[in-house]
């Protein structure tokens, strides 16, 4: 296994991969029922308009000069070191595993809200992030069935395309495996109160870098992900209704490989990657780790 050391010069020089912003292609109207007829025509449903941003495959390519022989070296027979342990040596190494790394805030009433409803809104939508991001069966099983059932029921059909489109849960690509380690998590939720015309949701955004450890990979996978949620509640509408809808998602990767994430698939990035474009290189490898990095970032792979 290469020193910790090694890490900081592969990632000065790995080349950059992102995501551009992209929509989906078409608005998308998720109707709340209500439980009682509205006494206006013109106000027969209430409509979400449900704008998913997606950055299917954003992120970078990482290359890893230091496998190279080096043509200085005496001794050209020795094989490298089997790699143990992908997180040592990166920023991701210090964060807590699994789902300990989401932090949630204190709950308190915020427009209209009782504290109770805010502390039940971030235990769902952190419902929704585990599954979709740290369970087995979604990220090597692609099954989404425990993920889809974390939203409310009117809002899974359109959950389940997200998922089939890449843009709403993970999937490792079947030909990459997981080390037994957990995921690094490094991320919070943040509580908000959105308005539209005249009506008002409660809004969680989580905003978390997750780090993916695979087995022949020097590095891990990095998601850097900021999804927003509606948390809708309320006596006059359908329990269908009720629950977590997904608004809005956004998100580069880093050090995976680009034709898997074309796919909305998670496989570590190979030393040189056709897929990506040559010449590209990160200036500073850490700051994709860090949660406060910008997701707008650039593309490197063609």
């Amino acid at each position: 296994m290469s020193e910790p050391n090694d890490w900081w010069k592969r990632a000065e020089r790995r080349a950059v991969r992102a995501n551009r912003r992209r929509r989906l292609g078409r608005a998308l109207l998720a109707p709340f029922r209500f439980v009682l007829a509205p006494r206006s025509p013109a106000t027969v449903a209430v409509t979400v308009v449900l704008a998913v941003a997606a950055v299917l495959a954003g992120g970078y390519l990482w290359r890893h000069p230091d496998r190279l022989t080096d043509r200085f070296t005496a001794d050209h027979s020795s094989a490298p070191a089997p790699v143990t342990d992908p997180f040592v040596g990166t920023p991701a190494y210090d964060y807590p595993s699994g789902a300990a790394g989401i932090t949630l805030p204190t709950p308190h009433a915020v427009g209209g809200y009782s504290a109770a409803t805010v502390r039940t809104a971030l235990t769902a939508v952190r419902t929704v992030l585990v599954r979709g991001h740290l369970e087995r069966r979604m990220l090597v099983d692609h099954d989404d069935s425990a993920l889809l059932a974390a939203l409310a029921r009117d809002s899974r059909r359109r959950g389940q395309e997200l998922v089939h489109d890449g843009v709403f849960g993970l999937r490792v690509a079947d030909d990459a495996e997981l080390t037994g380690q957990q995921p690094r998590v490094k991320g919070s939720l943040t509580v908000s109160v959105t308005h539209q015309r005249t009506t008002k949701y409660l809004t969680i955004t989580s905003n978390v870098v997750w780090a993916y450890a695979f087995r022949h990979a020097s590095d891990p996978v990095v998601v850097h992900d900021k999804l927003v949620f509606w948390y809708v509640t309320g006596d006059h509408l359908a329990a269908e209704s009720r629950g977590v809808w997904i608004r809005d998602s956004q998100a580069y990767l880093y050090a995976m490989d680009c034709a898997a994430s074309d796919h909305g698939l998670l496989k570590p990035g190979p030393d040189i990657d056709p897929s990506a474009k040559p010449g590209g290189g990160a200036g500073d490898g850490t700051a994709m780790y860090d949660p406060k990095h910008a997701l707008a970032v650039s593309n490197d792979c063609r």
